[in-house]
């Protein structure tokens, strides 16, 4: 948990940032972050990256983006629109992932619960209780749980898809 070692990791890290790949960005800050490192420079640039990037982002890149800035309770409107909107996209080719997409909801709805984005738009809302309904065998026990969390955070009730689950 040195910070000093954190601080030249994070710099050395923005030097590099336009030749490494977006995960290893994600990772990085959510290794820095699980170590209580917080560089708000870091998570700009980090989240200009990922925006200029949003076509190279997996289901569960995107989840470690969201995880980070939830984790480090760091508010980035744009970057988190942008990023729902992406998940949205990718729950529509189908590309979402379980793991991704009950993580990616969870960040967002308990950035939302804190007031550090804006909430999740109610049609990705409706269309992730869809797909989880729709493909419940894909979906660990842990996984139903952090969606079922994400819908209580976000104090959501009354839709079919969100009482089914």
């Amino acid at each position: 948990k040195d910070q000093s070692f954190w601080r030249s990791c994070s710099l050395q890290v923005q030097r590099l940032m336009r030749a490494a790949s977006v995960e290893d960005l994600a990772l990085f800050t959510e290794a820095a972050a699980q170590s209580s490192f917080r560089d708000d420079e870091l998570m700009y640039n980090m989240g200009d990256e990922v925006v200029a990037r949003l076509g190279d982002l997996s289901t569960d890149t995107l989840a470690v983006v969201l995880r980070t800035h939830a984790l480090l309770r760091f508010r980035n409107d744009r970057v988190v629109v942008r990023l729902q909107e992406a998940l949205f996209e990718q729950m529509q080719r189908s590309r979402a992932t379980a793991p991704g997409l009950s993580s990616s909801l969870l960040s967002l709805a308990r950035l939302s619960a804190a007031g550090l984005a804006p909430a999740p738009p109610r049609e990705l809302l409706q269309a992730a209780g869809r797909m989880v309904g729709e493909h419940l065998t894909f979906f660990s026990g842990p996984q139903l749980c952090e969606v079922v969390e994400a819908y209580a955070e976000l104090r959501l009730r009354g839709d079919r898809a969100t009482s089914a689950l």
